[in-house]
């Protein structure tokens, strides 16, 4: 004596909660960046394009020895970005990011 709607109902909204709690962007960042220092694959153009989420992994490819330095120009050159769109900001609460904020203090 179960209403099934209600509990399909209550799966899909478990499921997009998962979805949207797990930080997609930091897996792929970090699956990319291992990638290339494992076998130079270079993945790291589509890396440099993901959100904010993503620049502690990013950060490895300026801190390494192993990348070259086209790479990590690509990495200053998204840092630089991250500073000058977000910098620009007028700081409200409203507004405040937890991994902005923490892309622009890896940034500098």
């Amino acid at each position: 004596k179960f209403n099934v709607v209600d509990r399909y109902l209550l799966i899909a909204l478990e499921y997009y909660l998962i979805l949207n709690i797990v930080p997609i962007d930091i897996i792929i960042a970090k699956n990319q960046v291992d990638r290339y220092f494992y076998n130079g694959k270079n993945g790291i153009d589509y890396t440099i394009t993901l959100s904010t989420d993503a620049a502690p992994e990013i950060t490895r490819l300026l801190a390494s020895d192993e990348a070259d330095e086209s790479i990590k120009e690509k990495a200053r050159i998204y840092f630089a970005n991250i500073n000058k769109y977000y910098g620009d900001f007028v700081p409200r609460w409203q507004r405040y990011n937890i991994s902005v904020d923490n892309a622009m203090r890896l940034g500098k």
